[in-house]
Formats: C-alpha cells, structure tokens, sequence
C-alpha cells in the first residue's frame, strides 16, 4: 500500500537511469566495455592491441566519452559505435523480482533516460525479470542522438519529447554529474549509491540501492 507521507510525490513522473542504478554497481560491466572498444579500434584499424590501447587513451584526453570522437575523428558512424562496444555480456547480474513487484505497484508513469542503448537496456531488464511494460518508453543514446546526460541539451531533448515539466519529475540516478544537471533544471533528485562521503547538493533523497528508494519515498 501506497504511503501518505509522501503524497505529493504520487503525481510525478519517474525517471530511471539503468546502469549502476537499477542494479548496484560491479566494475566487470566497465571491464568488459573497455575490451569491447579495443576490440574494435582494433577491427576497424586493423592495429594491435597495444596501438588501439594507446589511442584509446588519447581520445579519452579529449572527448568526455570514446563515441564522441566517431564521425569527427574517425570515419565510423556513433550507431554503429555504440550497438558494438555496449553490447556487455551482463550475465552475473542477479534477478530482483522484489523491484519488478515495486514498480507494478507504482502508478505513476515511468521512464527510462538512458546514455546506453536499447537493445542492452532490454537485455538487463530480462535478467534482473523486470517486466519492460512497467516502462512507457525507454529514452536511449539513439534517441537521444547521442547526447549524453551530462549535457544539458540531452535533459531538454528529453523534455521536449515527452513534454514533461522538470519540476513534475523525480530522477534516480548513480552519477552525481548527471544529477547535478538534473537538479539545475528543478527535477527532484535521488542518488542512488553506496558511497557514504558524498558532499553535495545536487541529490534531495540518497538510498544505498533502488528497491530502498522505491520502499522509502514511497511505501
């Protein structure tokens, strides 16, 4: 049964990030990206691994992410980038059934907001057996044409799209840049990490995972 404690939170919009927050953080996901990547600067370049290693250290100094540099430093296109280096075998990732339970209860309307793709945000919702239908849309990198949620044009697109009202909508989220645009357009705020020395205002709520938020604003 829906709390009364936080009624006027009954009314907003939920919007979900994916990775990291939907499941706790575990750094073979970001392992296996960076394999993908060499992987294919090696494939497209035909270089070894130690070449595309160092390139790949290069376009870091430059770009706030490797998709950045597609299409202007190399002739590949952010598409085709992006469904080949995203696509993590997220395989030991545990079912949480207790989440897919909270978020049927929940009637507001939800969304995803997203910097991965849609195919492998599909693909973490069937292992962690969250029903996709709890979700009105998913709101990807393609969507988003590949700007990402550290910039603020990514948050008006996103807006824009689903003519929302930032001040109607409730962000949870594991990254504090990202959260930090979200606060500056007046989205209510949730950090959701098990960091415990976090100094900032960005955040309104903070929760160790996803299932303690949902049960504490809302139940």
């Amino acid at each position: 049964m829906l709390s009364k404690k936080n009624a006027k939170m009954l009314d907003k919009v939920l919007v979900f990030d994916v990775d990291d927050t939907l499941y706790p953080y575990d750094v073979r996901r970001d392992q296996m990206e960076d394999i993908l990547i060499n992987k294919y600067f090696q494939h497209k370049l035909n270089i070894d691994e130690a070449k595309s290693a160092a390139l790949i250290k290069v376009i870091r100094s430059k770009y706030h992410f490797d998709v950045d540099a597609m299409e202007k430093d190399f002739p590949f296109s952010k598409h085709d980038f992006m469904e080949q280096v995203c696509r993590v075998d997220m395989s030991f990732l545990q079912p949480n059934p207790e989440l897919d339970l909270l978020l049927k209860k929940l009637p507001q309307r939800k969304i995803i907001f997203s910097d991965n793709i849609a195919n492998q945000i599909i693909d973490v919702l069937n292992l962690l057996k969250i029903d996709i239908n709890n979700f009105s849309d998913i709101c990807d990198s393609h969507t988003m044409n590949y700007t990402f949620k550290y910039n603020s044009q990514a948050f008006e697109i996103f807006f824009s799209k689903y003519c929302l009202n930032p001040s109607d909508c409730i962000m949870f989220e594991d990254s504090i840049k990202n959260l930090d645009t979200a606060k500056k357009f007046g989205m209510t705020t949730v950090f959701i990490s098990t960091q415990n020395d976090v100094n900032t205002d960005v955040f309104d709520y903070k929760f160790k995972d996803i299932n303690t938020a949902l049960k504490k604003l809302f139940f």
